[in-house]
């Protein structure tokens, strides 16, 4: 997946919100991540692509942004489909940002988020 970011697209949607357009290792469409500046400055991520590549990735979405993973501070997962949520634990370990999911979500997970 080293030429994965070579087909990575960030669109800005309206003023700090930006579209993240993750390619999959597989033949379907990108998954839509989205990234909006808070008010505070900080990022906020809504869903993360899957883990494969995820570190080159948002380097890469959030470099198209003038951005970086420590000014992540939230994330956000919309439902457990793997291209929403895989990737979901390695950002929230490079940036120290929490994650936030409905309880659904947390109970599909255990395998991701572990025990707890």
């Amino acid at each position: 997946m080293h030429d994965a970011a070579a087909n990575l697209t960030v669109e800005p949607l309206s003023g700090d919100l930006w579209v993240a357009r993750m390619p999959l290792p597989m033949r379907v469409e990108p998954v839509n991540c989205y990234i909006a500046r808070a008010a505070d400055g900080s990022l906020v991520v809504i869903d993360t692509g899957i883990d494969v590549g995820a570190e080159q990735l948002w380097h890469a979405a959030l470099a198209q942004i003038g951005a970086t993973t420590a000014e992540i501070s939230q994330i956000i997962v919309t439902h457990f489909h793997p291209d929403h949520i895989g990737a979901a634990a390695t950002l929230a370990e490079l940036s120290g940002a929490e994650v936030y999911a409905s309880a659904i979500t947390v109970e599909q997970t255990p395998g991701v988020w572990g025990p707890g």
